[in-house]
């Protein structure tokens, strides 16, 4: 194959010769490293998109991210036939941006990343939105691959004015561009005192996510999850705008309007919190007024088609893609996370509303909570063994199958957190109500969740310590009971 069509073999849907192509590349790197070099700075300035891209791609991997035999007269010759290929007023910013991750390499490898930092300044200060995207995607790249923690901290003040004047931009793409510059910078350094100054452009920050999810939502989701590496990085950024973040994230999720993806990511972020820093978090009262029932009111959205869920049982352990299933792991996530007490003060109001709803779908939402919060509040609940059980219960009978299908599982869930003395004081009440399920329950979904939840109750009654083994034989006599 003739090298100047190896390019357009990787692009190829022949698998056959882009891995004939892939081949020769290799060869040629060791064979003729020269002349491959300049077939990729030729292409990368080609007027087809797709070629030029792949050539900046192939072109890092080659030769920088594999530096062995490149000269600093390589170095430099590279650096500027990609400087001389940049045009921000044909290219697109996708093209931009594979050429920025080849300047970044480059500048590194030469140590002249200060140089790249002045060259990103300039280009900030352009009036070309595309330009000044693609200053903020070079820095951002500098921030998490390149710069050291002593240049990150030494330029803070020129960091933070060039930020703080592109989260002010009358372009949205440039807006959350910088977002994304300003969170990767802050993500990128260690000094808490550096990210602390930092903290006045955390309200502007939310602002653009908000506005980036009313004109462009695949912006503000990207907004989203640069938010969720910051906290992961440093939750002490949301010191001052802790309350501010939660209210709008609450309003996110519960906003049908926006993508199931984009609402989850938005969970995430305080999720991450609660993760990272829940003391400060429990200081919060929108966490138990507005989160917590944010949670709860996703979670009710669960399929209404009967037909449909009967047919599935995907999601149901909160690994699913949908609003329903994301709700079911962010509540178990977040009880563990935030503790007893604070759960408690936010599942009372919930749990008051939920349980005795006319609608189904918030009843089913109520007792499925109940469950997913039970690991979190067990010292609660064993000391109130009585009442807890008689509310987990009490779905059991209730008018719509759905209802009583979470309840089961919100038996299963408090029997594991109350077990072995659950059993053993309510089984007169509980096991019928579980045989009479899988007796004459219609659905086959719902016969099936009865005896989980029997054997559940049954493997709380076995007691693996030997001193114990009266209790157990004990607990074998409740189950004879039963028998016929």
């Amino acid at each position: 194959m003739e090298t100047a069509n190896l390019v357009q073999a990787i692009l190829g849907a022949d698998n056959t010769a882009r891995q004939r192509a892939e081949t020769q590349l290799n060869s040629q790197r060791t064979t003729d490293p020269a002349g491959l070099m300049q077939l990729f700075m030729t292409n990368m300035k080609s007027d087809q998109t797709e070629v030029a891209q792949i050539s900046c791609v192939l072109f890092k991997k080659y030769f920088l991210e594999n530096s062995e035999g490149v000269s600093p007269d390589d170095l430099q010759q590279m650096q500027e036939a990609v400087m001389a290929s940049l045009n921000f007023q044909t290219q697109p910013l996708l093209l931009l941006k594979r050429k920025g991750d080849v300047l970044a390499k480059v500048y590194a490898l030469r140590g002249e990343n200060e140089a790249l930092l002045k060259l990103v300044a300039e280009w900030a200060q352009s009036t070309d939105a595309v330009a000044k995207q693609f200053a903020l995607y070079v820095f951002e790249t500098l921030s998490e691959c390149h710069l050291t923690p002593a240049q990150l901290s030494s330029h803070q003040g020129g960091f933070h004015s060039i930020f703080e004047q592109a989260l002010q931009d009358g372009d949205m793409k440039v807006k959350v561009a910088a977002l994304k510059a300003t969170v990767t910078f802050l993500s990128s350094i260690e000094d808490e005192a550096v990210v602390n100054s930092f903290r006045p452009l955390m309200a502007p920050i939310l602002n653009i996510m908000v506005e980036a999810l009313k004109s462009d939502e695949t912006q503000g989701k990207l907004a989203l999850e640069s938010m969720v590496e910051l906290t992961k990085a440093h939750s002490q950024a949301w010191k001052d705008t802790g309350a501010q973040l939660i209210e709008i994230v609450s309003q996110i999720i519960t906003a049908k309007d926006f993508e199931e993806g984009t609402r989850s990511q938005a969970a995430e972020v305080v999720l991450t919190l609660a993760s990272q820093s829940p003391a400060s978090l429990r200081k919060l009262n929108e966490a138990k007024t507005l989160f917590f029932p944010a949670l709860v009111q996703m979670l009710a959205e669960c399929e209404e088609d009967d037909e449909v869920w009967t047919a599935t049982t995907e999601g149901e352990d909160g690994t699913g893609n949908d609003v329903h299933s994301a709700a079911i792991g962010a509540i178990g996530r977040f009880s563990i996370d935030m503790k007893e007490n604070f759960i408690l003060e936010a599942s009372r109001p919930v749990f008051q509303e939920s349980l005795t709803h006319a609608d189904w779908k918030i009843r089913q939402a109520g007792y499925m909570t109940f469950g997913l919060v039970a690991e979190s509040c067990r010292d609660y609940l064993k000391a109130n063994l009585d009442s807890a059980m008689q509310t987990a219960c009490k779905g059991l009978s209730d008018e719509n199958q759905r209802v009583r299908y979470a309840a089961l599982s919100c038996v299963a869930l408090v029997l594991t957190e109350l077990s072995p003395v659950a059993q053993q004081k309510h089984h007169q009440e509980l096991v019928p109500a579980l045989l009479n399920i899988i007796k004459n329950e219609q659905s086959l979904k719902l016969q099936t969740h009865g005896l989980s939840c029997l054997i559940n109750f049954t493997n709380g009654l076995i007691v693996e310590d030997d001193q114990e083994i009266n209790e157990t034989q004990k607990s074998g006599e409740i189950l004879t009971q039963y028998g016929d």
